[in-house]
């Protein structure tokens, strides 16, 4: 069951986050504490009881090819935290054409193969939170949706069957 959790005068919650994720001259820390806390914010906030239409613009941002292919390891993986947040916030809809959510997916994908390795990887954390919300949120249905579904659930397979060949944690497993 969907909380309908509102804020005290009852209409849904807004995101108070307001900062511009894409500009000229921000450093890599400077986007990487701009992302925590819109993971953080995002983390907090419940499916249907938020107003969605202010996260428009940061879902654009979020796959913006310089965030998606930063060089940065902590950028991608709270990209891909923040990212997987709007899925389950905007769910059943997501804000998203075709082909960007292809190209989210196969993002989470290659995150998912690098960052859950060991409980010792870099950002380690965010990568269970991005394959406990697919898991649970059971926004990675929406691949059954996009053209060429097939080669994107291929890939989704070679990736997890390897990662579980190495002996993950249980609860990765489940997952």
């Amino acid at each position: 069951m969907v909380s309908t959790r509102k804020d005290s005068s009852g209409s849904p919650r807004k995101l108070k986050f307001k900062e511009k994720l894409i500009g000229k001259g921000f450093s890599t820390d400077v986007l990487l504490k701009k992302l925590k806390a819109l993971n953080s914010e995002l983390a907090d906030l419940e499916q249907g009881a938020v107003d969605t239409k202010p996260l428009t613009p940061i879902c654009k941002e979020l796959i913006s090819h310089s965030i998606l292919l930063h060089k940065d390891k902590g950028v991608k993986a709270y990209t891909a935290c923040c990212l997987s947040d709007m899925l389950r916030l905007f769910a059943p809809d997501a804000p998203f054409t075709d082909q960007e959510l292809q190209d989210i997916f196969q993002f989470f994908f290659r995150q998912l193969s690098v960052g859950l390795k060991g409980t010792g990887e870099p950002y380690y954390d965010q990568y269970f939170y991005l394959l406990e919300s697919l898991a649970n949120i059971k926004s990675i249905v929406l691949i059954c949706d996009l053209p060429h579904s097939e080669d994107l659930m291929v890939t989704l397979f070679r990736d997890f069957f390897t990662l579980v060949r190495n002996q993950l944690a249980k609860n990765i497993e489940m997952f």
